[in-house]
């Protein structure tokens, strides 16, 4: 298995010692954390990885929306598979029914570091050409909030979804009154199932 992006091996090392984990992780602070936890293989780069190895199951969560080319991340990643392995990848659904509706008042795209937005449509368009197949493609949430918790996150959403410099005077504003320096969190995430779940696998060749 290779893990790309595995930080410090939070979700590699709840799998059990059977499997041959291996990591991807920029970070080399977080890398050696990683390497110490799993015992195994943390490159510092996909390139890094010898050519020979092959693996049953790589995973990319909330990986590829920060990356400038996801077609040859995608392409980088099957390239690493071998014969019956499958690529998992999570990431923001950009065709979840209130990014839609707000547009870029979004709380996804409120992070500079989402520099890319991914849909079933647009796996499914790259899938000839990267030479992959998509298995299996459905939305999910993270967490999930109790009703009276939903309903107000439901009505922040709004808020900013329609008066978003309102909204972010008021955080501001408050934050002031308060005295806290905390950096401003942006309501949306939860209320509707906003990421996508995708298994994708190399494609037969004819």
């Amino acid at each position: 298995m290779l893990d790309f992006g595995c930080y410090t091996g939070g979700l590699l090392s709840q799998l059990g010692a059977q499997y041959q984990r291996n990591g991807v992780e920029v970070n080399r602070a977080a890398a050696n954390v990683a390497s110490q936890n799993i015992g195994s293989n943390v490159w510092s780069s996909i390139d890094e990885i010898p050519d020979e190895l092959r693996f049953d199951v790589v995973i990319a969560t909330d990986v590829i929306e920060h990356v400038t080319n996801p077609m040859l991340l995608v392409e980088q990643f099957t390239s690493k598979l071998s014969k019956d392995g499958v690529l998992i990848l999570t990431t923001g659904d950009a065709d979840n029914s209130l990014w839609n509706r707000f547009g870029a008042n979004w709380w996804y795209c409120y992070y500079p570091e989402h520099i890319v937005f991914i849909s079933r449509d647009w796996l499914q368009y790259i899938s000839k050409a990267a030479g992959v197949v998509v298995v299996r493609c459905e939305v999910f949430r993270y967490f999930k909030f109790r009703l009276l918790g939903h309903i107000v996150n439901w009505m922040l959403t709004y808020f900013y979804g329609v008066f978003p410099t309102a909204f972010l005077g008021l955080v501001r504003l408050l934050r002031k009154m308060l005295g806290r320096q905390s950096s401003t969190s942006i309501p949306g995430a939860g209320i509707s199932r906003d990421h996508l779940f995708a298994v994708l696998r190399r494609a037969e060749k004819s």
